[in-house]
């Protein structure tokens, strides 16, 4: 198996963060302005539901009082 390069890592990065950070952005990320996210998408998006099921489940300890 290889490792994931750079721009893979940055591509999911850029999304995990997008998503998971509870507070709004400065600078909205429009993959579509950005060619380096354009060939690796499918990083930029797995990153978008990881990041996504993070602030769930952070919002749902939250909730039920646990944290």
């Amino acid at each position: 198996m290889e490792f994931p390069s750079s721009e893979e890592i940055h591509s999911f990065v850029i999304g995990f963060t997008e998503t998971a950070c509870p507070w709004r952005a400065r600078v909205r990320i429009d993959p579509s302005r950005h060619e380096y996210l354009q060939p690796e998408y499918h990083y930029y998006s797995g990153g978008r539901c990881v990041g996504f099921a993070v602030l769930a489940g952070l919002s749902f300890l939250a909730v039920k009082g646990l944290m």
